[in-house]
């Protein structure tokens, strides 16, 4: 019935295909401004959350020197090969979401 009723609109407009492609070029429009925005939000609350993870493992870290009595220094060594796991961690779990994408 719905059919029907945009089919009699049509003809009482006269509407032609351009204004068919105006019209999907908008929803179009529209669906990709939905996804980014989605991709959007979900980097800023992973930004977040990425921040917080930060402060517990530095406090982790602080702990762990402190239990076993490892100083030197500023600890840059300690925060390099830190920084490395997490880096090697993050990058898996980017191949890992990018795999799951395709299927």
């Amino acid at each position: 019935m719905l059919s029907q009723i945009k089919g009699k609109i049509k003809n009482v407009l006269g509407k032609t295909t351009v204004d068919d492609k105006i019209v999907s070029g908008v929803k179009y429009v529209k669906k990709e401004y939905k996804k980014n925005l989605v991709t959007a939000l979900s980097a800023a609350l992973a930004f977040v959350m990425a921040l917080y993870i930060r402060d517990v493992v530095k406090s982790w870290i602080e702990w762990i020197l402190a239990t076993f009595s490892i100083v030197g220094g500023t600890g840059l060594i300690y925060q390099t090969i830190v920084a490395l796991i997490v880096l090697t961690l993050c990058v898996l779990g980017i191949v890992f979401l990018s795999r799951w994408k395709l299927e």
